[in-house]
């Protein structure tokens, strides 16, 4: 049993891994993008927005991806619980 859990650990590793290489990837090509836009003085804002459109939907998929895969604490609510634990133990 504990050699599973190990091997099942090592893979979720992996996943993260993978899944931030790819977000890292897709930054990349994104970046690139604006940079090739950048040096087109000839483009209107609206132009190069357009163009850009379309190169940010593969970041947003990967981010998305990333953060359902990775644990988030909201920081805001983790720290209303506390204050209400608090108010409750004051009450007492």
């Amino acid at each position: 049993m504990d050699k599973a859990l190990k091997t099942l650990d090592v893979a979720e590793e992996k996943l993260g891994q993978a899944e931030f290489s790819e977000y890292r990837d897709q930054v990349k090509i994104f970046r690139d993008a604006v940079d090739e836009i950048r040096e087109n003085k000839d483009l209107t804002l609206a132009e190069a927005a357009d163009q850009l459109k379309g190169k940010v939907a593969p970041v947003i998929a990967a981010r998305e991806q990333l953060m359902a895969t990775t644990v988030c604490i909201d920081v805001e609510q983790s720290d209303k619980g506390e204050s209400e634990d608090e108010d409750e133990s004051e009450d007492e």
